[in-house]
């Protein structure tokens, strides 16, 4: 059932390969086997089918080896990736899971952790892979409208500059940060809890800036 399910089902199918040589070998069997013309032309009328590879439990520590296994990884897959498909840098650095123990030994989802810098690292690189299947989906999809590739840039960039500013923010003396929030203040208007969307935005001049901060 499982191999009838794969073969006839879906759009995308994704395979996750850990850094060694049975999971490469077993990997490329079942590429191969999901990338013979036939499947498409008679089993799936036409339909074709995608497939997105992901090294996934990678260490990061053994240099030589990551680069190897990178190699390794990039040689046996590539040829299987749809060919309008592009990456940043290539499907193994933009995609790769990093190897955090903690996960091993604890049945923990890192996206319910998003403050802890571990889980935000991982929640991070499933964005990455949210976004590369949202390039798979067709022109019309509805994916495209809720992983538009700049939408996510800009949140990821928000999300570092708020970060910047809370560090900031604790740093400074209780008067400084009295200063900051009346200064703030100047420049939005925070969103009530029962008000949907964000803070408003506040259209002032030099002038009345001036004046308001030294009220």
């Amino acid at each position: 059932m499982s191999g009838i399910c794969t073969y006839h089902l879906p759009d995308v199918v994704v395979l996750f390969a850990a850094p060694n040589e049975q999971n490469l070998c077993g990997t490329k069997l079942i590429a191969e086997s999901l990338a013979q013309p036939g499947l498409v032309t008679e089993g799936r009328k036409g339909r074709k089918l995608s497939l997105l590879f992901v090294p996934s439990r990678v260490d990061m520590n053994e240099k030589s080896e990551l680069d190897n296994f990178s190699r390794l990884f990039i040689e046996n897959f590539n040829n299987f990736l749809p060919r309008d498909l592009t990456f940043e840098n290539n499907v193994f650095v933009d995609l790769k899971i990093p190897y955090v123990p903690f996960y091993s030994y604890r049945e923990e989802l890192a996206v319910r952790d998003p403050e802890s810098p571990v889980a935000a690292e991982m929640i991070n690189v499933y964005k990455k892979l949210c976004l590369t299947l949202a390039k798979l989906a067709p022109p019309d999809h509805k994916l495209h409208e809720k992983y538009d590739p700049q939408q996510i840039v800009e949140g990821n960039r928000s999300e570092q500059v708020n970060r910047l500013a809370e560090a900031a923010f604790v740093k400074l003396t209780m008067e400084e940060q009295s200063a900051a929030r009346t200064i703030l203040l100047r420049f939005i208007r925070p969103a009530l809890r029962e008000e949907q969307g964000g803070d408003t935005a506040l259209r002032l001049d030099k002038v009345g800036f001036s004046e308001r901060i030294s009220r």
